[in-house]
């Protein structure tokens, strides 16, 4: 992987903490309330559709199929929020995430108990959030100014890791007391709460401009291919987003078919499984602000955190006692979301504006459509294979992957 390319003194210097800057405030509350709109739905869909199949294929699949909109569309969605204005494209990824949740809440209210109604439904809701992906990950650079960029990337990230652990508790509390139903409308409520803070957002230009002659939704996608392909240092980047989605942050998504076959299924456990990751990336959250523009050392740390990240799932896929499952996914939340977030920090920090939702655009397809990929295949594999032969597998690969990459790194040096 190439030598990061760090910012010049010029384009860090000024105020570099965001939450001292008119906007980012209540920026960092409309990301709050989405995303914990997000785990609260999605955790009683996925809790619904275990108890109507038992199946760990169909409850990996509904979660994950998610996903596959932002592998398949989430970069020409990056060209569309590059061509129009931020305000606008906010509007469009709310409106259409908060359509499907309330015709998932319809679906549950009539009865309905098919799994791939809620598949689909689930890939309808991932459309919304495919286009919401750029949206979000570019909105901090239109409120902050680029020395402050770092640090509210990291606090957006903690800030989604923080709902990883209320909206889990939320959802589950919901679930137990009033059941499925209520709490999917609560989902609906919270996210629709959105539309209010982004219409009293400040946002500076995107640099959104008409589409001219000759400039198709494809041409203006390959552009960005072409910069990241020319950009070796992103494309190294992307690399190491992909390899955390594929042998770390994925087993993390198998929480409910852990808790299921381990745990009866319970609901406070599975609380608290899904709780345990998003510890570990708040943490991580923490620590990578600390680092703030520390290229090198974020460099180094990626690497090593997607090298010892697999070893979390092989832990939660061989022991069964509860509390070394729980910290084994803390743990995997902790190295993922060091490789996620890091990634996501560097790029944004070097990446051109006019170019940066298409950019962020695939980083997120392949990071999320990773994710998407793995859960899926390997919740077909335990039903196969079993649950300690896919987690093993998985994470000898994954700890094979990541030590040519540190192999690699050292050759460079």
């Amino acid at each position: 992987m190439s030598q990061v390319t760090k910012p010049q003194s010029s384009e860090l210097g000024g105020e570099k903490n965001p939450i001292r800057i008119h906007g980012y405030p209540r920026l960092l509350s409309g990301f709050f309330v989405a995303t914990l709109a997000l785990w609260v739905h999605r955790l009683a869909m996925s809790f619904f559709v275990w108890q109507i199949t038992q199946s760990a294929f169909w409850t990996t699949a509904v979660a994950a199929v998610q996903f596959i909109p932002s592998a398949i569309f989430g970069p020409f969605f990056g060209v569309i929020v590059d061509r129009i204005p931020l305000r606008r494209a906010i509007n469009l990824a709310l409106g259409i995430t908060c359509l499907g949740y309330a015709l998932t809440a319809l679906a549950y209210s009539y009865g309905v108990t098919i799994p791939w109604a809620y598949a689909l439904l689930a890939v309808w809701i991932g459309i919304g959030t495919a286009f919401y992906a750029p949206v979000r990950l570019v909105l901090p650079a239109a409120v902050v100014p680029k020395s402050a960029l770092p640090a509210a990337i990291a606090l957006s990230a903690t800030s989604f890791n923080l709902t990883r652990i209320l909206g889990p508790f939320l959802g589950a509390t919901l679930i137990a007391f009033f059941g499925v139903g209520t709490t999917l409308i609560t989902a609906l409520v919270i996210y629709a709460s959105f539309f209010p803070i982004s219409w009293s957002l400040n946002l500076a230009s995107n640099g959104a401009r008409r589409k001219t002659q000759g400039d198709s939704l494809w041409s203006e996608f390959t552009e960005g291919v072409d910069y990241i392909k020319s950009t070796p240092a992103l494309l190294g980047f992307l690399v190491i987003a992909v390899m955390s989605s594929l042998f770390v942050r994925s087993m993390a998504e198998l929480a409910p078919v852990l808790n299921g076959l381990k745990f009866d299924g319970a609901e406070f456990s599975l609380s608290l499984l899904t709780l345990a990751p998003a510890i570990g990336a708040i943490i991580s959250g923490v620590l990578l602000g600390r680092l703030g523009g520390n290229f090198t050392r974020l460099r180094l740390v990626m690497i090593l955190s997607v090298t010892l990240g697999p070893l979390t799932g092989w832990i939660a896929g061989v022991f069964n006692a509860f509390p070394i499952i729980f910290f084994a996914l803390l743990g995997n939340g902790l190295l993922g979301s060091f490789a996620s977030v890091g990634s996501q920090t560097l790029i944004q920090t070097q990446v051109r504006n006019e170019l940066r939702a298409r950019v962020m655009s695939i980083w997120a397809s392949l990071a999320l459509g990773s994710i998407a990929l793995a859960a899926a295949c390997y919740g077909a594999i335990i039903d196969w294979l079993g649950l300690t032969a896919t987690f093993s597998a998985v994470s000898c690969i994954g700890i094979f992957a990541g030590m040519a990459l540190v192999f690699q790194e050292r050759s460079k040096h």
